[in-house]
């Protein structure tokens, strides 16, 4: 009996000490910031050997989240759907059976909430599929020369002089019905629904609903600009739409996806939703790119700096929502060139930067892919010497570069990619001013070198990019900005950063940060 209870408080000592291995750990501040992880669940994990990601793997693969420094997560759609993609729905209440059940969702949404892991559902309510109950009624009022109710629920036309004038990413589909024709979104299996429709609204508002009711912390909208023909219907759509979601949820969080130029995405921070994608630093041609490649950090700060002031102008409150690459763009591995050192400086880049940070699976490990959407959405790799869990190619697939070490090999190597993005996504953890912060450039001689301050409740870190390919050594005044000391780095070669007195010297394609 002794020897029992001695091994009981052994354990509770323990635990208490170094913290139980599944033990929730609290962010700092309980709020819409978060380090999110975008998962294309068809990619993702199998949990049961047919080929498929599931919701079962996902939860498999939380504590490994948590490990690299994720608090949030952002589920591409589990609706059902004929699709490995699955933006035609056709159940908005139900899991699509190939990704698992409504209580594999339930048991995530569990798992989630023990570990302090915020969810954000991928909800596409631009269109539906051509097979959702909506749409098949609709057709059924069409076919009976009766359109009604359901109907009302699209668009549908009989000659060319009812059309809209849609822009290049969607068209008009015969139904097969006389002269009828149905506008589509995208692809002609994705039919437009009508957001101008007072019954439709209230739809959405029903689904939006049953999920936050089922926990979700809110959604990422698709294709919010192609909502409606005119944009002013667009724009107060999404307002009365967040407004009535913060009725369910006061704190719930939005992030709307403006495929498109900056002057858009400033338009529609008029609406309320948090965060917008920030696609003018993301992908080959963004701002992060075009600077690293022509080692530019001054004019990164200074774009950066524009960037806050335009769009706080909009929405003071805006939370920027920051990335490389997602399921629609060529992975960013591969549009740098397959460099490591640069695309560590990259995530550096984007992840010292104010608001959200999106990372896509397997962008810690440099999976690549491009061309055909299906090759940006390639298998994880969770090792290179082993299937295990790992998923088969969607079918359409046609280049999916191999690449040399999977998430087993790099987690035990100090100097992988895996490493410094865990070790970043932990710097944004433990430094509350660099998500929420608001900054202000530093002018520094040389402008390969970028340099701001972030503030945040009277707290202040400063910022230092290196993004030339020699050391440099600065002295930045430590009574002016009132720092005493490297409070971490992020290193892409083994020459290590210093300080000493107000000098500072950084390796190239280095950050510091200072406090």
């Amino acid at each position: 009996m002794k020897k029992r209870w001695s091994f009981i408080i052994l354990v509770m000592i323990i635990c208490l000490i170094g913290g139980c291995s599944h033990a929730k750990e609290e962010p700092l501040i309980q709020d819409k910031y978060r380090n999110y992880y975008e998962i294309f669940v068809y990619s993702f994990c199998d949990s049961n050997g047919d080929g498929i990601g599931d919701l079962n793997g996902v939860t498999s693969k939380l504590d490994y989240l948590v490990d690299l420094g994720i608090d949030g997560i952002w589920l591409t759609p589990i609706m059902p759907s004929d699709t490995t993609h699955k933006y035609n729905v056709e159940d908005y209440m139900a899991i699509d059976s190939t990704f698992g059940t409504m209580e594999d969702f339930d048991r995530l949404m569990e798992e989630c909430n023990k570990r302090g892991i915020n969810v954000i559902l991928d909800l596409v309510v631009n269109h539906t599929s051509t097979k959702h109950p909506w749409f098949l009624k609709a057709l059924d009022e069409v076919k009976a020369g009766k359109p009604g109710k359901y109907a009302n629920y699209y668009s549908f036309v009989q000659n060319e002089e009812e059309k809209n004038s849609l822009d290049d990413e969607g068209g008009y589909h015969s139904t097969g019905i006389g002269n009828y024709m149905y506008e589509y979104a995208f692809t002609d299996n994705m039919a437009a629904l009508n957001l101008e429709n007072k019954e439709v609204v209230t739809e959405i508002n029903n689904i939006a609903k049953y999920w936050l009711d089922k926990g979700v912390v809110g959604f990422r909208l698709d294709a919010v600009r192609h909502y409606c023909f005119d944009q002013a219907k667009s724009i107060n759509f999404l307002k009365e739409f967040y407004k009535y979601c913060q009725t369910i949820n006061p704190e719930v969080y939005m992030v709307g996806e403006v495929f498109s130029s900056g002057s858009m995405i400033e338009t529609f921070y008029e609406t309320d939703i948090d965060s917008y994608f920030n696609f003018m630093f993301a992908k080959a041609d963004g701002r992060i790119t075009s600077n690293l490649r022509g080692r530019a950090g001054a004019d990164f700060v200074q774009s950066l700096y524009k960037w806050q002031e335009r769009i706080s102008k909009v929405k003071a409150n805006y939370i920027d929502a920051n990335f490389l690459s997602n399921h629609d763009t060529d992975r960013y591995f591969g549009v740098i060139g397959k460099d490591n050192i640069k695309q560590k400086m990259a995530a550096s880049m984007y992840l010292m930067m104010p608001g959200n940070s999106f990372t896509y699976y397997g962008e810690e490990i440099g999976m690549l892919g491009s061309g055909h959407d299906a090759n940006k959405r390639a298998p994880m790799v969770w090792s290179t010497e082993s299937d295990e869990e790992m998923t088969t190619p969607i079918p359409e697939s046609d280049n999916i570069p191999a690449i040399e070490k999977g998430v087993k090999e790099q987690e035990k190597e100090k100097d992988s990619l895996f490493a410094f993005y865990k070790k970043a996504l932990h710097i944004r953890q433990q430094n509350t001013e660099i998500a929420r912060g608001r900054i202000e450039p530093i002018e520094l001689e040389d402008k390969q070198m970028g340099a701001y301050t972030t503030t945040y409740n009277d707290s202040k870190v400063i910022i230092i990019h290196n993004l030339g390919d020699q050391t440099k050594t600065i002295t930045l005044d430590t009574s002016t900005y009132n720092y005493s000391k490297i409070q971490d780095s992020l290193l892409t070669g083994n020459e290590k950063a210093t300080l000493k007195g107000s000098e500072i010297t950084l390796p190239p394609m280095s950050t510091v940060i200072l406090k």
